[in-house]
């Protein structure tokens, strides 16, 4: 306890989570009939966030490990059918990844400390809800892979007071591909699509130093 009450620190803040990612083209099965311009995606969230870091011993504090915690994201699933055509909301899911990144910070005793770091996430989902009227009356059904994601992340501590700092970071998530499946029983098909998945995440918090 010792080690962690003089090497730890800890934000809160708000998080917003921007989807860049794309998809390939829905296709329908059985039959194999591919949309062309057709696409899934998901919708952006902002939601509180807390992020806990712990310097790893014997590095003068230029390296750490950073844990960072939310609420269940609330997304919603989209698709399209053609290039012309607007995303459709077919349903909504939950998901509730923490995020693990390795630090790097230059400069330790600085007033503004600037930081890079790399880590992973596990995209997982849950509570999977189909909302359109169309397909929730032929018991349409949606699930989704849970792939592991990439981090890269830049960022900066501006020291406020003593120990208490202003964060703002931004992390890249992406490399990972989440396969969707929306299984329709009333019409004997199912919908599916690769989701190259992509986001930014930016937040802002007040931190302390331990």
């Amino acid at each position: 306890m010792h080690y962690i009450a003089h090497n730890s620190f800890v934000s809160a803040g708000w998080l917003h989570v921007q989807y860049i990612g794309n998809s390939s083209n829905l296709t329908i099965n059985p039959g194999g009939l591919t949309l062309p311009g057709s696409e899934s995606s998901q919708s952006n969230t902002t939601t509180a966030e807390i992020t806990y870091g712990l310097y790893l011993p014997r590095t003068g504090h230029h390296l750490a490990l950073q844990f960072q915690l939310t609420p269940p994201f609330n997304f919603n699933f989209e698709a399209k059918q053609s290039a012309n055509s607007s995303s459709q909301k077919i349903g909504t899911f939950r998901s509730f990844p923490p995020d693990f990144t390795v630090v790097f910070r230059p400069w330790v005793d600085t007033r503004i400390r600037p930081y890079i770091g790399v880590g992973a996430t596990y995209l997982n989902t849950y509570d999977t809800t189909i909302t359109d009227p169309t397909y929730k009356a032929l018991g349409a059904k949606l699930k989704l892979s849970e792939p592991v994601a990439f981090i890269g992340q830049v960022g900066a501590d501006v020291n406020l007071w003593s120990r208490l700092y202003l964060n703002l970071d931004f992390r890249y998530v992406g490399f990972a591909d989440v396969k969707s499946k929306l299984s329709i029983p009333g019409l004997g098909e199912t919908i599916s699509s690769t989701n190259h998945w992509k986001a930014a995440l930016y937040t802002m918090g007040i931190g302390w130093r331990f």
